[in-house]
């Protein structure tokens, strides 16, 4: 008899107290973050080789991916903002590098940074450090982070939506 009620009871319960919708974890996911993330290959510290500029809009806690393929290198660099407490941000920074000579794998880097900014505050990722060439060919890897408040929503920009 008991257990012939125990299903009916349950749904009411639900019925009359309905799971909060809003979290305070709603109020940092409804929080949409631009991310600027400029990519620069510099030769000899100063010159810039190459560059690129990308911006993707996220929210706390999703990673934003940069892929570099070189003919002898490939980075990936994952980049995670978190919104904390105090509305100041944590960026966590990964950087895996994949040195490649005739077309074999030859090192591998993994690197791992937190950086806390400010909105509007630039940080910078080496994911490679400084690299070598030869002895007169020195080259560095840099990428220049900065989040924003974004000016749309992270769900009119998402592919994953």
């Amino acid at each position: 008899m008991i257990s012939r009620l125990l299903p009916p009871m349950l749904l009411l319960t639900f019925l009359a107290f309905p799971l909060q919708a809003d979290t305070p974890l709603d109020d940092f996911r409804d929080k949409s973050l631009e991310l600027t993330v400029i990519t620069r290959v510099l030769e000899d510290e100063e010159s810039v080789v190459w560059h690129v500029e990308s911006n993707e809009v996220t929210i706390s806690g999703e990673t934003v991916t940069v892929k570099l393929n070189g003919e002898s290198v490939k980075i990936l660099a994952e980049i995670t903002p978190y919104i904390l407490d105090d509305g100041s941000i944590l960026l966590i920074a990964r950087g895996d590098v994949l040195l490649v000579q005739d077309g074999e794998e030859y090192q591998y880097k993994t690197t791992l940074k937190s950086l806390p900014v400010s909105l509007g505050e630039k940080a910078f990722f080496f994911p490679l450090g400084v690299a070598f060439d030869s002895e007169e060919n020195i080259y560095t890897i840099q990428l220049e982070i900065q989040v924003d408040e974004a000016t749309h929503s992270y769900e009119e920009t998402s592919p994953r939506s």
